[in-house]
């Protein structure tokens, strides 16, 4: 699979009636019609001025705003402990990427090897690399001190063992910056093994919570942040993540943004997932499956009438059907 389609495909979920809507688009044509850009030459000057007034961007109140001080500006946080085997390889892939200027936070729980020591050395080579030291009460709690943080009008988690395509941040920005209120894009990701080999592909492509409930045979659930970003302002609407919560904390943000927030899917491979034997998820699997169970219970209850009888429905369909 290409790292982008020739015509990609952009899904948007949207509130109070969540439907699915798929739109051809045009160089990322803008939301709702099909357009191309307009050419303002070919500097870089009018390229920047170009993309300016074609892409209303949010400042952290979600508040439209035009202007070369947050053009393509984005904050990555990157939540570490012990790390001192990938950081290297995170710093350097975030600032690898094919965008403009890119804020990477990485709050960093309590190491005790050189974790904090090599971040303090690229620190001094990338200006936009900031840290936040430890300790903190867990993953959650490290994602919102990043998360509260974050200058930028852009937000994309990155887990320090994960990785971006060239073109994820770049399209994610321009996707976002087209939206009138706060949104959440979820694109492609690779599922890999820890020695790198492919396992199969994440497409999330169909975002409406009530079929999210239905489980993954039904709609593929968002495997992994590094194939999603979201506005700042989300956080205003469903709030921070919630640090009680340390297994399923990514499943009850997407949950909470499908009921609250516009959501859409971007048929592109943003974001590589190496799936390894201590990763939380599969130290605990038991007690994760059990958070996943308890947080549909709470989603189910949020939906309307119509769609509980939607879910209920399918369900009991299913059960008869085996």
């Amino acid at each position: 699979m290409s790292a982008a389609a020739s015509t990609p495909a952009l899904t948007t979920t949207r509130r109070p009636r969540p439907s699915t809507i798929t739109i051809p688009m045009t160089a990322l044509a803008t939301t709702g019609t099909v357009a191309a850009r307009p050419s303002f030459g070919s500097s870089a000057f009018a390229r920047t001025l170009s993309e300016l007034l074609l892409c209303p961007s949010f400042n952290n109140r979600g508040l439209a705003a035009n202007s070369l001080e947050n053009y393509m500006k984005i904050s990555i946080i990157t939540p570490v402990l012990n790390a001192e085997r990938y950081i290297i390889k995170c710093i350097e892939n975030v600032k690898s990427v094919n965008a403009g200027d890119i804020e990477h936070i990485i709050v960093d729980g309590g190491s005790t090897d050189r974790t904090i020591e090599l971040i303090e050395v690229f620190q001094k080579k990338y200006e936009l690399l900031k840290l936040i030291k430890g300790p903190d009460k867990g993953q959650s709690d490290a994602m919102n001190k990043g998360a509260r943080s974050a200058t930028a009008p852009i937000i994309g988690m990155l887990n320090v063992d994960d990785t971006y395509e060239n073109n994820a941040i770049d399209e994610a920005c321009f996707i976002l910056k087209q939206q009138m209120s706060p949104s959440l894009v979820v694109a492609n990701c690779k599922v890999l093994d820890e020695d790198g080999r492919f396992l199969f592909w994440n497409k999330p492509s169909d975002l409406r919570l009530k079929r999210l409930l239905l489980g993954g045979d039904v709609a593929q659930f968002p495997a992994n942040p590094s194939a999603y970003f979201y506005h700042a302002a989300v956080h205003d609407i469903i709030g921070y993540y919630d640090e009680n919560e340390h297994y399923a904390m990514d499943v009850d943000f997407i949950f909470a943004c499908s009921a609250k927030v516009n959501v859409l899917y971007h048929n592109a491979h943003w974001g590589n997932f190496y799936m390894r034997a201590d990763n939380k998820t599969a130290v605990d699997l038991p007690n994760s499956r059990r958070r996943i169970r308890l947080l549909k219970r709470k989603y189910f209850k949020k939906l309307s009438l119509t769609d509980k009888l939607y879910v209920l429905f399918n369900v009991i369909y299913r059960k008869v059907s085996r």
